[in-house]
């Protein structure tokens, strides 16, 4: 994957976080949060679990399951560890990035 793909992506995957930490109390779907990175669900679910290491259910799980939302969700942690080039191996493998901030 060229490197300017691979930081197209990332940059999107990171406007989705924001947005789904802008709204942690709301019920979100797939489709709306794809669309946010304008991906195909498909695609977007594909390129979200390279990246960020899980899926979006997963990712918003915490949020439900926990008493404050705020504490459930890590978004923060994982914009940060993808904020640095070498924090991602191989995303067309399918390979998670690892958290290092």
């Amino acid at each position: 994957m060229k490197a300017s793909t691979e930081q197209d992506y990332r940059e999107r995957i990171v406007r989705t976080l924001v947005y789904i930490q802008q709204r942690l109390d709301d019920e979100l779907e797939l489709e709306q949060v794809a669309g946010v990175a304008a991906f195909s669900s498909f695609h977007f679910h594909r390129i979200f679990r390279g990246l960020v290491g899980e899926t979006l259910k997963r990712t918003t799980l915490g949020k439900t399951n926990s008493g404050s939302t705020a504490a459930g969700f890590h978004g923060a942690d994982i914009i940060c560890a993808m904020s640095r080039p070498s924090s991602s191996t191989s995303i067309h493998r399918g390979t998670p990035s690892r958290k290092i901030c």
